[in-house]
């Protein structure tokens, strides 16, 4: 079993689309890690999304409120308050296009040839 960040529209807003694959350049959609297991000699027993509440109550909300936290530690440190503002974006984002991408695990089988 593997998960992988993934595209779950064909053409996403370009907005988001611009934000993740700058973020993970390496994005593909389901398809496509599907076809990158088969090449590596894995046969898929099936995938899943990993659920929105999962991101929220297991991770973004958390990392919100360490985000306000932070920027009031590193008040006035650039670095830091750039960072702070990365992880508010990524955040924003992912509130405005949550149905245009996520994680999905893969559960597979190598083939026994």
């Amino acid at each position: 079993m593997v998960s992988d960040l993934c595209w779950f529209v064909a053409a996403p807003p370009p907005e988001c689309g611009e934000f993740l694959t700058s973020e993970y350049p390496a994005v593909r959609d389901v398809e496509a890690n599907l076809a990158a297991l088969a090449r590596c000699g894995c046969d898929s027993l099936g995938d899943f999304r990993l659920p929105l509440s999962a991101w929220w109550r297991d991770y973004y909300d958390p990392l919100a409120a360490n985000v306000a936290a932070f920027r009031a530690r590193h008040r006035g440190d650039e670095a830091a308050e750039a960072l702070a503002a990365q992880t508010a974006r990524e955040i924003a984002m992912f509130r405005k296009y949550s149905d245009c991408y996520g994680y999905v695990f893969f559960v597979m089988q190598a083939r026994a040839d």
